[in-house]
């Protein structure tokens, strides 16, 4: 899937991979990645969910 919008893309996936510029910036479980600070801080605008 490609989804712009990263925090609804990882709750409906088991594994994601973030591009930035064409490349692969951040991957890993997404159950990882919505916990991770640096990822809700760069692309899930910080603890708004």
């Amino acid at each position: 899937m490609v989804e712009q919008n990263a925090f609804e893309a990882l709750h409906v996936s088991d594994t994601a991979y973030v591009l930035s510029l064409g490349s692969v910036a951040i991957e890993g479980q997404a159950s990882d990645l919505l916990a991770d600070p640096a990822m809700r801080s760069l692309y899930l605008g910080g603890d708004k969910h």
